[in-house]
């Protein structure tokens, strides 16, 4: 990527190799293997999100949300890099909380399973692609997005800063100006536009927290353009309210979602009793700050627990063939699916600091090469060379390719026609788990 590719405005040089960490993007990677997930379980976690059971519109948490000119609309846009995560067990998937801001895609991205070229591009213009959707759906088509600005507080110092560097790199080399800054380098022009330096922004991808209301005095300028209409944001705040603030999980229905109330509803003699059976958390929580297991916590801290605090029913982790715990993450966009990960820890909550934490490589039965690509585009990468010019992530780039398989070349291996089997999403049959093990297993050992 060429630096100083765009001069319209002056940004500080940045350090690549200021955020120190264990993986190119802050996250520790699990390089070997490839956690399985039941097709059952597969098709309930994919049921939640395209039936879009993860929002509630009509529903606000608070009083004060409805009377917020930002927060009271439901926008057209806004959904962008959601995360679903969730944990499987012998009753199936459930899911313990849905982000407005989810990292770690960039790791996925990157996992050994997704080597070859023409795969990762097209999953990185599959982003891309999302993004483009969301300006627009915001801008109602009429004008083309130029500006990006990937906004987080304090931004250098973030551990996914280097994450932001990389989506900001996707998007240069798609011609589209792009700034990694922290809501301070942000003004409030005159115009009611959102400005860096003498660049006008278009849209801001928002990966801010825990201010998901924009309520700080550093995120006014973002929030006074976002009310008047002149910049894209997202994730949205409004989005966040309706899906991804706790207090949503008591009302959202789906066989997915499990027993939720708040802490303030019950006397401390009816917690004391039931404890056991629940996880306490903060209602605008994030990272896993302030969650407390139910068997953990002691009576003193529980009696401090804020009346706000939501108490989820607890279901048992699930275990790695490694003894790590992990959770399935599903990286989204409204009903798309970006991306997909169990993230492994050994601590009592989520954490990436142990010498066994990461993110793995995660792929559903009958899938044989990832969820995030169309059966066409999976044929069309993998079979022959790709045509010059071809979009992957388009909508109708794979239409001319309807019988191919994946062919030798693709991680999978597998050279079944892709009307008649399942190779990234579609219908029909496919290798077996079996032999899909055993081609990782020879991968494995050539690592």
């Amino acid at each position: 990527m060429q630096e100083g590719l765009f001069s319209r405005c002056t940004e500080p040089s940045m350090d690549r190799q200021s955020s120190a960490s264990p993986s190119p993007f802050g996250l520790p990677q699990k390089q070997v293997g490839t956690e399985p997930i039941r097709a059952r379980d597969w098709e309930l976690i994919v049921d939640f999100i395209t039936s879009r059971s993860w929002r509630v519109d009509d529903d606000l948490p608070l009083d004060s949300d409805g009377q917020d000119p930002l927060l009271k609309e439901v926008p057209s846009y806004g959904a962008f890099m959601m995360g679903m995560d969730f944990h499987i067990g012998p009753n199936g998937p459930k899911l313990i909380e849905v982000n407005t801001n989810a990292g770690g895609l960039a790791t996925v991205h990157t996992f050994p399973q997704h080597e070859y070229q023409s795969y990762r591009t097209a999953l990185e213009q599959t982003w891309t692609r999302a993004l483009l959707t969301e300006f627009s759906l915001f801008s109602d088509n009429q004008r083309a997005l130029e500006t990006v600005a990937i906004v987080d507080e304090d931004v250098r110092n973030q551990g996914l800063y280097k994450e932001m560097l990389f989506f900001s790199d996707l998007l240069k080399s798609s011609g589209i100006e792009c700034h990694v800054l922290s809501p301070e380098d942000l003004e409030l022009g005159t115009d009611n536009r959102l400005y860096y330096g003498e660049c006008a922004i278009d849209l801001v991808y928002n990966r801010i927290a825990p201010d998901f209301r924009l309520l700080n005095a550093n995120t006014q300028a973002i929030r006074s353009a976002l009310v008047a209409g002149t910049v894209a944001v997202t994730p949205h705040p409004s989005v966040y309210i309706r899906a991804a603030d706790k207090r949503q999980l008591l009302k959202m229905k789906h066989p997915v979602i499990l027993e939720a109330h708040v802490f303030g509803d019950k006397s401390l003699e009816e917690w004391q009793s039931i404890r056991k059976r629940f996880v306490f958390k903060p209602p605008a929580g994030n990272g896993s700050r302030g969650v407390y297991r139910g068997s953990k916590i002691s009576n003193k801290k529980m009696m401090s627990l804020p009346p706000d605090t939501i108490a989820q029913e607890y279901v048992e982790t699930p275990v790695s063939a490694d003894r790590t715990k992990y959770d399935v993450r599903v990286f989204t966009r409204d009903t798309e699916i970006l991306g997909l990960a169990t993230r492994h820890y050994t601590g009592q909550v989520m954490e990436m600091r142990s010498p066994l934490s990461g993110f793995k490589h995660a792929l559903p039965e009958n899938v044989c090469c990832t969820p995030c690509l169309t059966t066409d585009m999976c044929a069309m990468l993998f079979s022959t060379e790709p045509p010059t010019g071809v979009d992957f992530a388009s909508s109708n780039a794979s239409s001319n390719v309807t019988s191919q398989g994946c062919g030798e070349s693709a991680p999978c291996g597998c050279s079944t026609p892709s009307s008649e089997k399942v190779a990234c999403g579609g219908e029909g049959e496919d290798l077996t788990r079996k032999e899909v093990q055993l081609k990782e297993g020879e991968a494995n050992q050539s690592l």
